[in-house]
């Protein structure tokens, strides 16, 4: 579905990004790990049209998407949920969500979409007419992830959706990707948890300086001395909390 090629994405004299590769297939849920200012978000950010190419190419459904502005990969099926939420605070939910649907004219076809959002978050219907601001992290969570689901994506960025959540609250995220997996959804997980990342995804990279080091199977990531002495906490992720057997 998604193939990024010698990708090289540089602001100013500084290089974020060197020569990145990587692939994502229909289906797959798909994690870049790292740590602070890996360039995992820059990744994200230049896959959606956010910033500019300075070498290499993006294909999406074998479609060349290099250049395209942001409402273009959109309207292609690619749809980003941003570190930290973001999320308009002063407007009730329901009204966040309509500004998800800004492409699609049909108001039935809206209406139909955001009850379907409230299907996947009960949450929020309960809370459809209080403003964002008003609402809990774990709950912004889900109104970003609603709101960039409103463009009816095939193709979900998702950029560090566990940060700054209680770990219960995480593991609710965590049940909510796969969920959307099992509803066909495509996800590309950008998460610097990678216990958690590594426990719902099916495949992984590592990505440290800019630059994919190595990649594998989420499995066979977990049980890397590599990953498991960076990334989590030097102990081997054979018992990873009650998220495996979400996973499972």
């Amino acid at each position: 579905m998604l193939e990024v090629e010698d990708l090289t994405v540089a602001y100013g004299e500084i290089v974020a990004l060197r020569g990145v590769s990587f692939s994502v297939k229909r289906g797959e849920i798909v994690t870049l790990i790292g740590g602070n200012g890996a360039g995992k978000s820059t990744l994200l950010r230049t896959i959606s049209g956010m910033t500019t190419i300075k070498r290499g190419s993006i294909s999406f459904e074998g479609t060349t998407t290099s250049g395209a502005p942001v409402d273009r990969v959109v309207s292609m099926g690619i749809a980003h949920v941003p570190e930290g939420r973001r999320v308009f605070p002063k407007l009730a939910v329901e009204d966040n969500l309509i500004v998800g649907a800004h492409l699609i004219a049909s108001k039935a076809q809206i209406r139909s979409d955001i009850e379907g959002i409230y299907d996947t978050f009960p949450r929020l219907k309960e809370r459809r007419r209080q403003l964002a601001e008003s609402l809990s992290g774990g709950e912004q969570q889900m109104l970003a992830i609603g709101r960039a689901m409103m463009s009816r994506p095939k193709l979900l960025l998702l950029d560090e959706p566990s940060l700054g959540l209680a770990p219960i609250i995480v593991e609710d995220v965590a049940r909510t990707i796969l969920s959307l997996r099992k509803r066909g959804m495509t996800i590309l997980l950008v998460e610097q948890n990678a216990r958690v990342a590594l426990a719902i995804a099916d495949r992984g990279y590592v990505i440290e300086n800019g630059r994919i080091v190595f990649s594998n199977d989420a499995s066979a990531l977990r049980r890397d001395p590599r990953v498991v002495e960076s990334y989590l906490g030097g102990r081997a992720s054979a018992d990873m909390g009650r998220i495996p057997a979400v996973a499972s």
